[in-house]
């Protein structure tokens, strides 16, 4: 009988790398690391490992030969081995490969859903975990020790303190002498704090201390030391236990958390008694760690509640002020300018100077609850050149949406030009096109055409053809041109129509077009004054060199823009310089 096509010896003639492929290489791994892995997953493997990476056996075709309930070629102990040795994500995966085929005694797929639940605990997926662990027999928890500790451990992450607190308790009762009775010791008196029983979580989180079997270092204890001090109005005690921590761990949300609360708690107690600018320097350099941190936003709140302060009350200037009081105090004379200065135009003014500051040296002052925000500032009403200003801050950090909804449904010229750079970057807004908002800006003449394009609508008006262009969507850069053409003899606008043309190149994908269109505006015929860019986002030297970069020509960019290097055996000597980084 002649073999049937495609098959060898009437056997499947396995082609390419399937997941069958690629799991037989984790088999081996699990039962002979020493072999060498098969010349079809060698490609995917990384050096020395035997084990094909996750997102490789993932990406791997189907070969067809997959049928659901053919049995799992691995067993829960060789998965569990990968786990035990660091594989959490591959132990995952496999884990439900293997309840998704559906085969295999009951026993078996309870044993597949526990090594999910611990690959999910090792990920640090304590929801998922959870969610497991509930789907086993209670019966199969109660009587596996590990399990009790695991589901009590997901149980705490997940906020079940009531649950979490008797899981523990059970387990160290029922098993003294477990190498991880120390975690539940450590769970008990942490359920206990966030309770609120700090009395019992002092006592249960001083007996953990004492234990010999506990970790060195040990960050989750400190963390929680430092949380129960805090409870009790030590913030002193919770900032020095912070100092303990390992840089990592330090820089964990967790920690990050207590931080903030312990400055407040500090700069509050402090303010109650004598306010110094020095109160202020401390909340800002807490901030300037980690500006715009939801963690943080008490301490925004905290921030611009005593700069307000500040800045109406008289205060004595200093003889001899230090860099950062110096700058605090330009802070303070801007906004206290603000504060007092005629609705709209001069409050923005030195609202624009403030967040140049900001801009400079970031606090997250913007964020939810910083100074530099509708409720930080205090101002009412809120007016339409403030709203502006603000909204456009917004734009430039990417919060859109923020963005807006601060400018709300009341329709004014500054509001609308930031509106028109909104609908550029494609954000959506209810009852407002481009057509509308172009002839709220720059009404039409009695014949219809469009009328010279008043000079303040330039730079808006540009930037929004830029972004049209830069993604492609001709229709409505077309209405722009329009507005434009209106200016056909400003030499910036020449300069400007001449750049949108190379933009519209590196759109099509014809960067090389695109190049030379560049290289030409870069060495014109005739001299340009600087003035005439000033509409560019970029030089055209700078686009010439970003493009190539792009097609891998970095040294003709770095030699285009004077970044060549000296030779040190060169007649002048010297150091060579380091070639920069073009930003595009």
């Amino acid at each position: 009988m002649k073999p049937q096509h495609g098959l060898k010896g009437g056997r499947p003639q396995r082609r390419g790398q399937g997941p069958a492929m690629l799991l037989a290489a984790a088999l081996m791994w699990g039962s002979a690391q020493a072999q060498e892995a098969p010349p079809q997953v060698q490609d995917v493997i990384p050096q020395g490992s035997a084990i094909a990476p996750p997102d490789a056996i993932e990406s791997s075709a189907l070969t067809g030969f997959e049928s659901i309930g053919r049995p799992f070629p691995l067993t829960p102990n060789a998965v569990r081995r990968m786990l035990e040795q660091g594989q959490a994500q591959l132990a995952l995966m496999l884990s439900e490969q293997a309840l998704n085929r559906g085969s295999g005694a009951p026993v078996t797929a309870l044993r597949w859903r526990e090594l999910k639940a611990r690959a999910h605990m090792a990920l640090g997926q304590q929801s998922q975990a959870l969610e497991v662990l509930e789907s086993l027999p209670t019966d199969t928890i109660d009587h596996t020790p590990e399990l009790v500790l695991m589901m009590a451990q997901a149980q705490l992450a997940n906020g079940q303190f009531q649950e979490a607190r008797g899981r523990f308790s059970r387990f160290l009762v029922e098993n003294p002498g477990h190498p991880h009775a120390y975690i539940a010791q450590r769970g008990i008196g942490i359920c206990e704090l966030k309770l609120g029983a700090l009395d019992r979580a002092r006592l249960q989180l001083g007996l953990y201390r004492e234990r010999p079997d506990r970790p060195e270092p040990d960050p989750e204890w400190i963390l929680a030391m430092a949380e129960l001090s805090l409870a009790q109005g030590g913030w002193e005690m919770a900032r020095h236990g912070l100092k303990q921590l390992p840089e990592e761990t330090r820089r964990s949300q967790p920690a990050r958390a207590i931080f903030y609360r312990a400055v407040r708690m500090q700069v509050a107690e402090a303010a109650q008694t004598e306010f110094t600018p020095k109160l202020l320097i401390d909340l800002e350099s807490a901030l300037a760690h980690n500006p715009g941190e939801t963690e943080a936003q008490e301490l925004r709140i905290l921030h611009a509640k005593l700069f307000h302060q500040w800045a109406t009350t008289p205060i004595k200037r200093e003889k001899k002020p230090t860099a950062t009081v110096q700058r605090l105090m330009q802070r303070r004379c801007l906004l206290r300018t603000l504060l007092n200065a005629p609705q709209g135009l001069e409050q923005a003014l030195f609202l624009t100077q403030l967040l140049e500051l900001e801009q400079e040296a970031p606090l997250g002052l913007t964020a939810a609850g910083g100074l530099l925000t509708p409720e930080g500032l205090g101002l009412t009403p809120l007016t339409p050149p403030v709203r502006a200003v603000l909204a456009e801050t917004l734009l430039q950090q990417q919060r859109l949406a923020e963005a807006v909804a601060l400018l709300g449904s009341q329709r004014e010229r500054d509001g609308d030009l930031i509106r028109l750079q909104l609908l550029a970057m494609d954000t959506s807004m209810s009852d407002v096109t481009l057509e509308s908002l172009l002839e709220e800006l720059s009404p039409s003449g009695t014949n219809g055409e469009p009328m010279v394009l008043p000079s303040p609508l330039l730079e808006p008006i540009a930037k929004a053809l830029l972004a049209y262009t830069r993604h492609g969507r001709e229709a409505q850069a077309e209405l722009l041109l329009a507005q434009l053409q209106t200016r056909e003899d400003d030499p910036a606008v020449i300069r400007l129509l001449a750049y949108q043309k190379g933009l519209m190149l590196e759109s099509l994908g014809d960067l090389e077009e695109a190049l030379l269109h560049y290289a030409g505006m870069s060495f014109p015929a005739e001299k340009i004054a600087p003035a005439a860019d000033r509409l560019l986002p970029e030089s055209p030297k700078e686009a010439t060199a970003r493009l190539l970069i792009q097609l891998g020509k970095t040294s003709e960019a770095d030699k285009l823009l004077g970044k060549t290097e000296t030779p040190s055996n060169s007649p002048k000597g010297g150091t060579p310089t380091p070639a920069g980084v073009v930003k595009p």
